[in-house]
């Protein structure tokens, strides 16, 4: 499955590494190129936008720090608007109920799914893909 994920921290680097060996195509962004760096030697390709990371994704993870930073990725940075119909994105990101909402109805108008499916810093689990 093509899968694009954008935000490559603590949390983000380990997960998209976990879809890579489950031999998923995953498109990797990240605002510091290190962490996409490590992931291409797991066969990521990097990008240098969110935009062209969702351009061929089915699906779209988000893991970014809050509600500046979910907007700069997935609105500014283009990422939804790069996506076909029919796509899904989950956001993994701690945002507000507002935000949330927002995106959800911002998808759905465009022919999304939206999950919002926030995740609590735990690196070790999110390293043992749990």
């Amino acid at each position: 499955m093509n899968v694009a994920f954008l935000g490559l921290g603590t949390m983000g680097k380990p997960m998209a590494a976990n879809l890579l060996r489950a031999a998923h195509t995953v498109a990797v962004w990240n605002r510091s190129p290190g962490p996409a760096a490590e992931l291409a030697t797991l066969g990521a390709t990097v990008s240098d936008s969110p935009a062209k990371a969702t351009h061929d994704a089915k699906v779209l993870i988000t893991m970014v720090a809050d509600d500046a930073s979910t907007e700069a990725v997935l609105i500014d940075g283009g990422a939804l608007d790069a996506l076909a119909k029919g796509a899904l994105v989950i956001n993994m990101a701690t945002i507000s109920v507002e935000l949330a909402d927002a995106l959800a109805e911002r998808c759905a108008e465009a022919g999304l799914a939206y999950i919002a499916a926030p995740v609590l810093g735990r690196v070790n689990v999110a390293e043992a893909g749990l």
